[in-house]
């Protein structure tokens, strides 16, 4: 596979081993924390006394389902995201079983504690798993880091258990809890995992009608830019659909699979990017979907300044065009960092094509953007368009769907008020055959 870029962080039970077919990997990658400006928001924001209210947690037993853990790896080679099935074992102690299954081969099986009342799901540190592939034995276990320094620090923290707190189908785990798979007491073989920004989340369902809509160009400030690319040297052409119940919002079909995506050898799942132009001076580029692009198993979690809304909205209860206006008015942004839509040429600029910290965006504490192999930010390169129907002109197509329609025989004629047979009808440059 291609190298990859660094991402650089922008943010301050019978127990079972199975299936390693990977390498253990004793090369670890250091934690980086800087400022970030979404922190400073939550803060400021939170300041003027506003609280969310946390939804309820499900009882033990609507919580067993299949879910997806997204986390960020400390290992240079894999991520080890994937499914985890949650099922109930012991329901008068609150116990469950999680099965963790990885895109990358590998299976880990845990015991957790699910407490309803308190919306927690416990992990208890140094779970024993058993002899791996090569005889060794590993444990799950955490962690300690030193996080001005990004050292990870050796052996098993002395932390009972990492807690996980229920919010909109998800359990998010506190960022700094580092989950190993090893062995505490002889780590130089190295890990089969290292991740910290643990996240379970409950599988989207997305119930949108899709229609057809043509086609877009996209200029990717995403993922081309980790890959040493610049994105305006290679647009390509990504089918793209629009919600039938709402005309401003559409999807790009698989576009990193498309023909023509200079990345689509890379690409190992299928995905889109959905967003909204109903406010064209703030595009919301929506969380929670996969765009199909991922880092050795790790899906990338799209997102702009579109994620603080979401992060927000819940909490204050605002529109896009409030959560915009407080952005503003506290400098967490400035006019030409909001992504932006112009009807008339059908072109979205988005200036900060950057990775969220979170797939959940209420627990989002900031985004990512891309380092080069020396460190150096590539930030400037994260810059997206995309261009609906190019050639045609959106502006053209919605005028044409709003024209009036004008009917027509099939001699030609104009009909005024066509009843009973095959018709032509033309709205605007658009004509179609039509049967009343």
């Amino acid at each position: 596979m291609k190298k990859i870029y660094a991402i650089a962080a922008s943010m301050a039970l019978v127990c079972s081993l199975s299936g390693m077919a990977l390498e253990r990997q004793t090369s670890v990658k250091g934690i980086r924390q800087s400022a970030v400006r979404m922190e400073a928001a939550a803060k400021q924001l939170q300041a003027a006394g506003m609280k969310k209210a946390p939804a309820k947690a499900p009882a033990l037993a609507d919580i067993a389902g299949t879910y997806q853990w997204n986390c960020t790896s400390l290992l240079e080679n894999s991520s080890p995201s994937g499914d985890i099935a949650i099922a109930v074992k012991d329901a008068a102690a609150g116990k469950v079983s999680l099965a963790f299954a990885f895109k990358r081969g590998v299976a880990i099986n845990l015991e957790g504690v699910y407490d309803a009342a308190a919306g927690t799901l416990s992990i208890a540190n140094g779970q024993d798993l058993g002899k791996d592939s090569y005889g060794a034995q590993c444990y799950f276990y955490l962690k300690d880091a030193n996080f001005q320094t990004g050292e990870i620090l050796d052996g098993k923290s002395d932390a009972a258990a990492t807690v996980g707190t229920y919010a909109d189908g998800n359990f998010t785990f506190p960022a700094t809890d580092i989950w190993a798979v090893g062995d505490p007491d002889d780590e130089e073989p190295g890990f089969w995992v290292l991740t910290y920004q643990n996240v379970i989340i409950a599988p989207v369902v997305d119930d949108t009608v899709w229609e057809d809509a043509g086609t877009a160009e996209l200029i990717d400030g995403w993922i081309l830019p980790g890959l040493g690319l610049n994105p305006v040297d290679h647009p390509w052409t990504v089918n793209i659909q629009k919600d039938a119940a709402n005309a401003k919002r559409y999807k790009l079909v698989n576009p990193y699979k498309a023909t023509g995506c200079p990345v689509a050898q890379y690409a190992e799942d299928e995905g889109s990017i959905v967003f909204d132009v109903t406010l064209p001076n703030y595009v919301l580029v929506e969380p929670g979907y996969a765009c199909g692009f991922d880092n050795d198993g790790a899906l990338y979690d799209l997102g702009e300044d579109s994620f603080y809304y979401y992060a927000f909205k819940d909490q204050f209860g605002w529109e896009p065009s409030e959560a915009r206006a407080q952005l503003v008015a506290q400098k967490i942004f400035e006019e030409a960092d909001f992504s932006s839509y112009d009807e008339s040429t059908g072109v979205v600029n988005i200036p900060l094509a950057v990775f969220s910290t979170s797939p959940v965006a209420s627990t989002a504490t900031g985004y990512y953007t891309w380092q080069d192999d020396k460190g150096n930010s590539v930030a400037d390169l994260m810059v997206s368009k995309i261009t609906i129907n190019k050639g045609t002109g959106v502006a053209g197509i919605d005028a044409a769907e709003n024209a009036p329609a004008v009917y027509y025989n099939l001699q030609g004629q104009r009909v005024a008020n066509p009843v009973k047979g095959i018709f032509i009808e033309k709205k605007g440059d658009k004509a179609v055959k039509v049967v009343k």
